[in-house]
């Protein structure tokens, strides 16, 4: 399996499909309630086994006169509202412009790159099962546990492949890096920090 844009986001067994204009990073980190928000689904198409309670996002470093913010907060805002929603765990993947993952027939993820100049990075994004300190409508969402509310592991890929994912537990990995994403206070306040 495989896909990049509308390709993974039908994998997923969350996925946003906006009935108006798209969700922006600062819309759903100011306000996790925003009525552009609305359009989170829980998939009744595909259940793929590996990707269950999985949310997918694409073109995170998409950044233009059509777009005017990357989408790193949003992923990071929709895990929010899925884990008070749905009260339970969940885990995200998001792909930056020019990359998209492969998953073989045992679970295991690798992320290829299309060798230009857009971002080629892939990101495995986890809870640490301690829900946001403040989700709320009309307030900024505040997800930080000191620093740790989401543990991200990132790879770039290449056009023959690169790193690896074990999506049976979202712990082993290779060839990439391990980051925490987290938010003191709205789209302001959020924080990609790599792990030391």
């Amino acid at each position: 399996m495989a896909g990049t844009s509308a390709g993974l986001a039908i994998l997923g067994d969350y996925y946003y499909a906006p009935s108006r204009q798209g969700l922006l990073s600062s819309e759903i980190l100011n306000d996790p309630f925003h009525p552009n928000t609305q359009d989170i689904y829980r998939s009744n198409f595909l259940q793929v086994p590996f990707l269950k309670d999985v949310i997918t996002d694409t073109h995170l470093d998409r950044c233009n006169d059509n777009h005017p913010e990357t989408r790193y907060g949003r992923i990071f805002g929709f895990m929010a509202r899925i884990m008070v929603t749905e009260n339970q765990p969940v885990y995200g993947i998001g792909l930056e412009e020019g990359a998209f993952v492969a998953i073989d027939e045992k679970g295991i993820a690798q992320v290829f790159g299309n060798d230009s100049e857009q971002g080629q990075d892939a990101y495995f994004l986890q809870t640490n099962s301690a829900t946001p300190e403040q989700i709320k409508p009309d307030l900024p969402l505040i997800w930080d546990r000191n620093g740790r509310a989401v543990k991200v592991y990132r790879i770039q890929g290449t056009p023959s492949g690169s790193g690896l994912f074990d999506l049976n537990n979202w712990l082993t990995a290779s060839g990439g890096t391990w980051e925490y994403w987290f938010t003191t206070g709205g789209y302001s306040g959020f924080r990609q920090e790599r792990i030391r």
